[in-house]
Formats: C-alpha cells, sequence, structure tokens
C-alpha cells in the first residue's frame, strides 16, 4: 500500500501534478496539452520526472516511495488462573489400623465397622478440592482412646491418649483430638501432645 498523496506545482507556463498512488506526474501545457511521465528518486532527495522537454524535479521527497511501516498489533497477556484454596484444617477419620498405644497391659483393638464413617460424597465439578490435612484421628471403640495419625510419608501413629480407665466419652475425646492436632500444628513435640491429652482425658 503506498501513500496517496497528489502535489500540484505551477512553473513557468506549466502546470505539474505528482501522484503517489501511482507514481505518475503529470504535466499540463498553457495551451492545454498534457503528458505524463512515471516518477522516480531524484539525486538530491527529491522525486523526478522526465518529460519531453526536460526533467522536473517535485517538491516530495523520495521517502514517499517508501511504503507505511504497519504496527505490530498489541500482544494479549493471558492471566492464570486463581490457584485453589487450600484448607489446612484437619479431618476427623476412624481408622481400621491396630497399632494404637494404649494404657499400660491393655490391648489395641480395631474400630468397629459402625464406628467407620461413610463414604463422603463426590465432590460438584466446579468445587475447589480440598487440601490433604496432616493428621486425622482414629477412634478405638473397644480401647476407649484416641489415636493421631500422619497423613503424610510414612502415615505413622504418633500420639495416643485415653484407654479403658478414662471416663469421657467418644465425644469429649474427639474435641480433646482436635485441640491436640493444632498443637502439632503449631510445632509442639509428639511426647508433649500426648501428655496434653492424657491430662485432659482423665481430669
Amino acid at each position: 500500500m503506498t501513500h496517496k498523496v497528489v502535489k500540484e506545482e505551477t512553473r513557468d507556463d506549466k502546470i505539474f501534478v505528482a501522484r503517489i498512488q501511482d507514481l505518475k506526474c503529470k504535466c499540463i501545457f498553457a495551451d492545454g496539452r498534457q503528458e505524463e511521465a512515471p516518477l522516480r528518486a531524484g539525486d538530491f532527495g527529491f522525486l523526478v520526472a522526465t518529460f519531453s522537454f526536460g526533467e522536473h524535479t517535485t517538491d516530495l521527497a523520495n521517502l514517499l516511495l517508501l511504503p507505511p511501516v504497519k504496527k505490530k498489533p498489541a500482544k494479549a497477556v493471558c492471566k492464570k488462573p486463581a490457584s485453589a484454596p487450600v484448607n489446612d484444617g484437619e479431618t476427623e477419620v476412624d481408622s481400621d489400623s491396630s497399632e494404637a498405644e494404649e494404657s499400660a497391659n491393655e490391648e489395641e483393638e480395631e474400630p468397629s465397622e459402625e464406628d467407620r464413617p461413610p463414604a463422603p460424597a463426590p465432590k460438584p465439578a466446579s468445587a475447589p478440592e480440598k487440601a490433604v490435612t496432616k493428621y486425622r484421628i482414629e477412634w478405638y471403640k473397644n480401647g476407649h482412646n484416641i489415636g493421631l495419625r500422619e497423613n503424610f510419608g510414612g502415615k505413622r501413629q504418633i500420639v495416643s491418649f485415653g484407654g479403658k480407665a478414662c471416663t469421657k466419652s467418644e465425644q469429649d475425646l474427639k474435641a480433646i483430638a482436635k485441640d491436640i492436632v493444632k498443637m502439632l500444628n503449631e510445632g509442639s513435640s509428639p511426647a508433649v501432645c500426648k501428655a496434653e491429652g492424657n491430662r485432659r482425658a482423665f481430669l
């Protein structure tokens, strides 16, 4: 695409009309005759046209022969989707593991079938996934004790408290267990957490 420029000049008894769009220059004589010649780059920076009577130098710069510079469209900036919210809360889970510690001379038992929670309902596709909790709470019905197990690494049971001698209800012990899990998340050692759990269980 060329520049659309028309330049009209009068010199002596002639009128010159230069058209950049088709690179032509027309000369109109005083008697009405017309002559047309192509435009080309001149030696001194201006466009020239050669007619039968000689060369005519226009006032138009040679730069007009260059095509206009096309601007590149700006690139669209893509936004990253917001990451799913992370939930650091703990989930209560009854386990079928038999590794729970008990107070002296008491046997470990697996949780009964009736104490196992039902399978969670499938989440809607649009709901963000819940983050994996660090610890889960296990209730041992026959031993009447609580076990806290890691949800990472070797998934070891690191804390247990309560026992058959404890008079607290299952709900009371699980409420205590939630506070103990909070202590673990805040950096307390398993030994300190176990001692606190047993202290509150036997109050």
